[in-house]
């Protein structure tokens, strides 16, 4: 029996950057699955995240929200009552809906739950088999006659990098310094202003690619089963992912660092037989938080409140003409973060694309950077010129942008020392 509406599947993949996937041209195979997907659904070639970490990014893309509309800037920010979730829109009318996420900043007293009918937290360091085997269940007592939203957070690709067996020995290679993969090794690094070698920084970079490859591996799992209990019919699949990861780019790694590419370029992916094309890709630019007002027209739903992203829709018959891209990061005492033992670091970032140009500006220092993606996508050269018109153009739209913000009340949650070590492991705090 057809439903009336899609059932939703939304997959979000911590700390994956765009560029480390075959689709989107990397040379190791490492997303065989999430290619086919890609092959069969529309690519969105220059998706853009609304923060380079987790809690701002996520919060984001589940409200179509900008991060700090909704006062979800820092490290111990929570959901204000007043930001409407994309559970909540889905559970009001009428769907089922449960959430399956690996991550503290996603967590209950968070707000992310807010809607969702079941909300199950994985947060000791599950792997995506462990979080497949609870999605199991419960689609094993879901109703197959009323449609679901289904978000599932999967965290394997996030520091410390440690792919299971057999994946440690993915391409042919294998990194026996797994030590040098963790976040506590990467983040003294940073602390120190330390270097490592090039076949160290190689290794680690491996550890990472093996991460993903698991990870693919796991969802391959994840369909496989969905089709066997025919709960893939009439789905729409969206692949996603909150920030990127660096590896020395700019002279740093991990993430909550910058908005340069390789944190805010992110894979995006929807999938949606007979209803949208097949191995399309999207050029122009387009940003994380376009992917609820999508969800929710390919739904036939209307939300009883103002979302700032648009519906990609259009995207799908023919390119879009180019519109602005923002993203924001927020490094304060206040907030935390793993940066909080260096105050020289301490910082907010505004980010303006268009296109292939690209704008940075940093509040703290009131600087800023310009760069053509075209021609310098790995931002080398700073080309910024006060009265170079592109830079003129860029330099307006953020500071509109920045003014038109309409800034929350920011509230905050007490984390438990429980978490507070967890997030430590992970290189969030010292």
């Amino acid at each position: 029996m057809k439903s009336k509406q899609p059932n939703v599947l939304l997959i979000t993949l911590d700390t994956l950057r765009a560029d480390a996937l075959g689709c989107y041209g990397y040379s190791q195979p490492t997303s065989p699955f999430i290619d086919g997907i890609a092959g069969e659904g529309v690519r969105f070639e220059n998706a853009v995240a609304q923060a380079s970490w987790t809690l701002p990014s996520l919060a984001s893309l589940m409200t179509s929200q900008y991060p700090q509309e909704i006062g979800m800037t820092n490290f111990n920010s929570k959901f204000t009552d007043n930001a409407l979730r994309a559970a909540e829109i889905y559970r009001n009318n009428g769907y089922q809906t449960a959430g399956f996420i690996t991550c503290d900043f996603l967590a209950q007293n968070r707000g992310f739950a807010e809607g969702f009918d079941v909300y199950e937290e994985h947060l000791n360091n599950a792997l995506a088999e462990d979080l497949n085997r609870s999605v199991f269940k419960w689609l094993a007592s879901h109703d197959p006659e009323i449609p679901y939203f289904l978000w599932i957070h999967y965290f394997d690709i996030h520091a410390d990098y440690d792919p299971p067996a057999p994946f440690d020995k993915s391409f042919g290679r294998s990194f026996d310094k797994k030590e040098l993969g963790t976040a506590s090794h990467l983040q003294n690094l940073l602390k120190n202003s330390q270097q490592m070698s090039e076949e160290d920084a190689n290794g680690v970079r491996l550890l990472y690619d093996q991460e993903i490859h698991y990870l693919d591996s796991q969802l391959q799992d994840l369909w496989n089963h969905f089709k066997k209990e025919n709960a893939l019919h009439d789905t729409v699949t969206v692949i996603a992912s909150d920030h990127g990861e660096e590896f020395r780019e700019h002279g740093g790694m991990l993430h909550t660092t910058s908005l340069y590419e390789e944190l805010v370029h992110v894979p995006l992916i929807m999938h949606y037989p007979g209803q949208i094309p097949s191995g399309k890709t999207v050029q122009t630019p387009v940003q994380n938080m376009d992917v609820l007002p999508t969800l929710l027209e390919l739904c036939q739903l209307t939300p009883d409140c103002n979302l700032k992203g648009k519906s990609l829709l259009p995207s799908f018959e023919a390119e879009p003409k180019d519109s602005f891209c923002f993203s924001h990061l927020q490094v304060s005492q206040d907030g935390g973060s793993y940066l909080d033992w260096k105050p020289s670091l301490f910082r907010t970032l505004y980010m303006a694309r268009k296109g292939a140009d690209k704008m940075i500006y940093d509040a703290k220092n009131d600087s800023y950077e310009f760069y053509d993606l075209k021609r310098d996508p790995g931002e080398t050269c700073n080309r910024y010129e006060v009265s170079h018109p592109k830079c003129i153009e860029l330099k307006e739209a953020l500071s509109q942008w920045i003014e038109s913000q309409k800034k929350e009340d920011a509230e905050s949650v007490e984390m438990e020392r429980e978490v507070l070590e967890r997030l430590e492991a992970l290189g969030y705090i010292e």
